[in-house]
C-alpha cells in the first residue's frame, strides 16, 4: 500500500481519537482498547466512505460466527464488503497458548475479508472438530487464512458488512 494511502488511513483514526484519547500512561490492555477502531466507527466508514446503504453488524464472539461467516460470504459475491475484528496474534500469527495468556483474547485488529470462504462444520458437541479457510487483505497484503473451528470461534469478535441496496 502506498504512502499515500496509508496517510489518509491515518487521518482517519486520528480524527475519531480525539473522541476517545489514547494514553500511553495507561496499561496495554487498556491503551490497545481506547486505540481500537470501534464497530459505529466501521459502520460509519462503510457507508460514508465506501457508500454503502445496507450496512450490518454482528457481534459473533459468543455465537454465530460460522453462520456470519458464511453471509459475509454472500454479502462478498454479491459486491458488498466485510470487515472482520479479530485478535490478531491468534488468528493471523502463529501465537501459542502461554501460562501468561489472559482467559478471553482480546480483539485487536480489523481485516477485510475478500472471499473463497471454506466451512467444514465439525460433530455437534465436539469442539474444535470442524475446519475455516478464507481470503483477507491485511497489512498491506492478501492473505489466506486456515484454521480449525476452535481457534477461529476464540479469535474472531465480529463483522460489519455492507452492500448496496
Amino acid at each position: 500500500m502506498g504512502q499515500a494511502d496509508w496517510l489518509v488511513l491515518a487521518t482517519l483514526r486520528d480524527a475519531e481519537n480525539l473522541l476517545f484519547p489514547v494514553d500511553p500512561d495507561v496499561p496495554e490492555m487498556m491503551r490497545n482498547l481506547s486505540g481500537m477502531t470501534k464497530s459505529w466507527e466501521m459502520k460509519g466508514w462503510v457507508r460514508e466512505i465506501l457508500g454503502y446503504e445496507q450496512v450490518k453488524y454482528n457481534h459473533t464472539y459468543l455465537l454465530g460466527d460460522m453462520g456470519a461467516l458464511q453471509n459475509a460470504a454472500r454479502v462478498i459475491e454479491a459486491s458488498g464488503v466485510a470487515f472482520l475484528l479479530v485478535t490478531a496474534d491468534g488468528l493471523l500469527g502463529q501465537a501459542t497458548p502461554s501460562k501468561d495468556d489472559l482467559p478471553v483474547a482480546l480483539p485487536n485488529h480489523w481485516i477485510a475479508l475478500v472471499g473463497n470462504v471454506a466451512i467444514q462444520k465439525g460433530t455437534f458437541g465436539q469442539h474444535d472438530s470442524g475446519h475455516v479457510s478464507f481470503g483477507v487483505f491485511t497489512w498491506a497484503k492478501k492473505m489466506h487464512v486456515d484454521v480449525n473451528e476452535g481457534p477461529f470461534e476464540r479469535f474472531f469478535w465480529a463483522i460489519v458488512t455492507g452492500q448496496s441496496v
